[in-house]
């Protein structure tokens, strides 16, 4: 397992996950606030979508800081 998830899974404290991230400056803040996990939402109906392209300019830059999370919506 990989070790940010291992430890999101498995701490004996609440781990905490912010949804609807858009932007590199709010995944910075997140990962500076002490955040265990941000959401990125890839349905396009939601009022918090983040493109598919706009989401690769910043989450590769997130590796090994922040646990990454996909929203997606099977309708």
């Amino acid at each position: 397992m990989h070790p940010l998830l291992d430890s999101f899974l498995s701490s004996a404290a609440p781990s905490l996950k912010i949804c609807g991230v858009t932007t590199v400056d709010d995944a910075n803040r997140l990962t500076e606030l002490g955040v265990h996990a941000l959401g990125v939402n890839f349905w396009p109906e939601s009022r918090r979508y983040c493109p598919p392209d706009a989401a690769r300019q910043f989450l590769p830059t997130l590796k090994d800081r922040i646990l990454r999370v996909g929203v997606f919506v099977n309708a």
